[in-house]
């Protein structure tokens, strides 16, 4: 009888860490870079260095930590606008709510495509860029959600 119970015990138990650990195996991570170079690229990327995909709830763009509204079209285009780079060249990537971001996955945000010319137009794009910040809220398949606060 006694043997019984400490078996079911242990089953229960063990049942409880497995899904623990499911859980935590695909749990998604999201993180954002910075990346300003004179000669190479400069962009910001949206990276999932978790070990599952992040399904986006929501994403707002922040200028000097104000949000920027939410009807906003292209609110990174808005974002670079206020900042007074609108004069360069840029591409943006737009990620919806719904939409799932794999593991592992990256995405340059913000990617500026002409290319610097001179110091006063890199110490601008850098304090520009710098000022930029996201809120990210998302999911992991489990439905368990995170957020990606825009203070970093």
């Amino acid at each position: 009888m006694y043997v019984a119970i400490i078996a079911l015990v242990v089953a229960i138990w063990q049942g409880i860490v497995n899904r623990r650990h499911n859980r935590l195996s695909i749990k998604p991570s999201l993180r954002i870079d910075r990346c300003i170079f004179a000669t190479k690229s400069t962009f910001i990327e949206l990276c999932n260095t978790g070990a599952g995909p992040a399904i986006i709830k929501s994403i707002r763009v922040f200028v000097d930590a104000e949000p920027l509204p939410g009807d906003t079209r292209n609110p990174q285009l808005e974002a670079l606008s206020k900042l007074g780079l609108s004069d360069l060249q840029w591409q943006t990537y737009d990620i919806n709510p719904g939409e799932s971001f794999g593991a592992g996955e990256r995405h340059e945000m913000i990617l500026l495509v002409s290319p610097i010319k001179d110091s006063k137009t890199l110490e601008r794009v850098k304090n520009g860029l710098l000022k930029i910040s996201y809120e990210i809220k998302y999911a992991s398949v489990y439905g368990e959600e995170s957020t990606l606060p825009h203070q970093w």
